[in-house]
C-alpha cells in the first residue's frame, strides 16, 4: 500500500494522502447478530453517500421536506468523513506500507511525523467510537417512530467508521512494515502551497499528473486553502 506525505504551508505540519481503489470497505457476506447488522447498515449508508455525492448537484423541482433536508445534511457529513477516513479504513489490512515523502525530509523525521499522526488518529477514533456507540444505543427507542431512524443510522455509521479508522491507525503503528521513498515532486509542493490560488492550482495539477494521482490537486487545494474559505 502506497501513501504520500504531503507538506503544507506550515512547517512540521503534513497530511497523509491515499487514492483508494473502488472496493468494499467491510465484508458483509458472512456473520449474524447485532454487530453484523451494524456492518450492513454502515455499508448501505456508505453506498448511499457515494451515490449522493455524484448526484448532489442535480436540480430538484419540488421543495424538500424536513426529513429530506435532514438526510441531505447527514449525507453531506458522511461524504466528508469518507474522504477523511478512507486511508485508515484501507490501512487496517496492510502489512507493507510505502511512504513517498518530500526529498527535503529525512527518513527518520518522516517516520516520526507519520507515527505521531497515526497515534493521534488512534486515540481520537477510540474516544469517539465509545461516544457514538453510547449515542447509538440511546437512539434505539426511536425505531418505533414512523419514518427512518436518522439518528440511529448516523450514529451506526459513525461508530463503525471510528472503529475501522482506529484499527487502521493501530495497524500502521505496530502491524505494518514501513519503507520510505524520497520524491522531489512532493518537496516542490512545500513552496507551491504558498502561491496565490491561480498559480498554485495550476502547479498542483502539474504535480498530480507527474505522480499519476487523479484527485491530488483537489486535496492539495483543500490543504492550502485558509480555514473557513
Amino acid at each position: 500500500m502506497e501513501v504520500y506525505l504531503i507538506p503544507t504551508g506550515t512547517p512540521e505540519r503534513y497530511e497523509l494522502y491515499y487514492e483508494a481503489p473502488d472496493e468494499e470497505v467491510v465484508d458483509t457476506s458472512e456473520g449474524s447478530g447485532f454487530f453484523h447488522r451494524m456492518k450492513v447498515g454502515f455499508s448501505e449508508m456508505l453506498h448511499e453517500a457515494e451515490e449522493w455525492r455524484h448526484r448532489r448537484h442535480e436540480h430538484e423541482t419540488e421543495p424538500a421536506g424536513i426529513l429530506v433536508r435532514m438526510r441531505r445534511r447527514i449525507m453531506g457529513f458522511v461524504v466528508e468523513r469518507i474522504a477523511e477516513q478512507r486511508l485508515l479504513w484501507h490501512m487496517r489490512n496492510a502489512t507493507e506500507m510505502c511512504a513517498r515523502v518530500p526529498s527535503d525530509l529525512a527518513e527518520a523525521d518522516a517516520n516520526r511525523v507519520i507515527r505521531r499522526m497515526l497515534k493521534k488518529d488512534a486515540d481520537h477514533h477510540f474516544k469517539w467510537m465509545l461516544i457514538d456507540f453510547a449515542l447509538m444505543v440511546v437512539s434505539i427507542p426511536l425505531i418505533v417512530l414512523p419514518g427512518p431512524n436518522l439518528p440511529g443510522l448516523y450514529f451506526t455509521f459513525q461508530c463503525v467508521s471510528h472503529f475501522l479508522s482506529m484499527r487502521g491507525a493501530k495497524q500502521g503503528l505496530s502491524g505494518a512494515q514501513w519503507t520510505f521513498a524520497a520524491s522531489e515532486d512532493l518537496a516542490e509542493l512545500r513552496e507551491v502551497m504558498r502561491l496565490a490560488p491561480p498559480q498554485r492550482q495550476r502547479r498542483f495539477r502539474e504535480v498530480a499528473v507527474k505522480l499519476h494521482l487523479e484527485h491530488l490537486a483537489t486535496f492539495c487545494e483543500d490543504v492550502a486553502a485558509p480555514a473557513g474559505s
